[in-house]
């Protein structure tokens, strides 16, 4: 029906094949925005298409469309596509003259998170390097960008156990974000929640849960209680809790970030197992074995359902239990948790991995809707208003046969979290 209510679309109001295409390139921006991952990518070739046919190859328009692609393509798990596509966007930009530092900059830093993701750390770190070389140069009314590439670097550092390095760039990338950005902004929620996470790799717990707060407060009042970066920063202080002891503080913290995460994900949901089980391990910790046990049942039944038998998330609980057991005296429990384990790791080329949890996590940026015109300034073009305009008409022309979604007044785009587990 969208396609359709498009061909109506283009035939009243763009004659123009270019025209088109700059639709159907804002189109998949959009449903990359919405998490329409499939629906962006399908989109976005279709426009690119039509630039192939009718632009020169090294046009930027097209490298617009190959990092939407490659966006969407990394969150789908497509990582030869993404990186196919990454490459070709690079290549784009640097056989054009026209291409401002601020684009290379944001190209550099979506190639340093996606090569982070697959753990190719020194070129992730070239790319961040780039990417900060192109974003200081900006004029500093233009260099708010600079606090996500700082992000982004940090964690990458965090990665690599480069604690104090990554304190220094959490606390740069803080002096960018209060420079140019409202107080209650989720990206300086986001900075204070790396600062914590930095200062509870550092031993500093006072500090560590002080920036956890701020960034708690800041997350709520921006985003709303039930809203995942809200569960993550509870997540955080419950095991920051959790690791000096403070048992009734860490079931708290823990408890409210199960209950956000099941008004979001539902409970039978591989996130809201895995802080389930971070639960389980409080309750372990202070010897209530019974209530340790319920809670790592729970969390391996979610897992069988809802993972593959060999995920690490579910070996890793398998490991919990066995271990508990162990403790209890159950040996026959024990046994026949080790046995149902053995089972798997006979199929796969794993070694068993003993109470790894989901501790404090880093992120790039706020899991909010950011603005897309930061890696894609050109869409600041006026036309894009006028797309945006002929959208909504066409809804209302076509609204008894046709279903288009509407493009939003600014492009926008979604960023992830990216969490690390040493």
């Amino acid at each position: 029906m969208e396609e359709e209510a498009l061909e109506v679309l283009g035939q009243m109001f763009f004659p123009s094949s270019l025209d088109k295409a700059l639709l159907l390139s804002n189109l998949g921006i959009y449903y990359n925005a919405d998490g329409d991952f499939a629906k962006a990518i399908e989109t976005s070739w279709s426009g690119l298409r039509i630039r192939e046919k009718l632009l020169s190859p090294y046009n930027a328009d097209r490298a617009t469309n190959h990092l939407t692609i490659a966006n969407a393509s990394e969150t789908l798990g497509l990582n030869e596509d993404a990186d196919k596509h990454y490459m070709q966007a690079l290549n784009i930009y640097n056989n054009t003259t026209n291409v401002s530092d601020y684009d290379f900059g944001n190209l550099w830093s979506h190639m340093g998170g996606f090569h982070k993701k697959l753990g190719n750390y020194t070129f992730a770190e070239e790319c961040y390097t780039k990417a900060l070389a192109y974003h200081e140069k900006l004029p500093f009314e233009d260099q708010e960008i600079l606090g996500n590439s700082l992000r982004g670097y940090g964690t990458l550092l965090i990665e690599e156990e480069r604690y104090e390095e990554a304190l220094e760039i959490f606390e740069r990338a803080l002096g960018v974000d209060v420079r140019f950005l409202d107080p209650s902004h989720p990206d300086i929620g986001t900075t204070y929640n790396n600062i914590g996470a930095a200062h509870y790799q550092l031993g500093d717990q006072e500090k560590a849960s002080q920036y956890y707060e701020k960034a708690l407060y800041i997350r709520i009042k921006a985003l709303g209680l039930y809203h995942q970066d809200v569960a993550q920063t509870y997540n955080n202080l419950g095991m920051l809790h959790r690791e000096y002891e403070n048992y009734a503080k860490a079931k708290k913290s823990l408890e409210d970030a199960i209950r956000i995460e099941e008004k979001i994900y539902g409970r039978r949901n591989q996130e809201t197992a895995i802080t389930i089980s971070n639960l389980g391990l409080v309750y372990w910790d202070t010897d209530e074995f019974a209530k340790a046990e319920e809670i790592f049942l729970e969390t391996l039944s979610i897992q069988e359902e809802v993972l593959a038998s060999n995920h690490p998330d579910t070996l890793r609980t398998l490991d919990f239990l066995v271990s508990l057991y162990g403790d209890m005296n159950e040996e026959e429990k024990a046994d026949a948790m080790r046995e149902k384990r053995e089972t798997i790791y006979a199929f796969i080329d794993a070694a068993p991995r003993r109470r790894i949890i989901k501790k404090p996590a880093c992120q790039e940026n706020s899991w909010h809707v950011a603005h897309f015109s930061h890696n894609f300034p050109f869409l600041h073009n006026p036309f894009l208003q006028i797309c945006s305009a002929f959208v909504v008409l066409s809804r209302l022309i076509c609204f008894c046969h046709f279903s288009l979604v509407k493009i939003l007044e600014q492009p926008l785009h979604i960023q992830r979290r990216s969490t690390w587990i040493p």
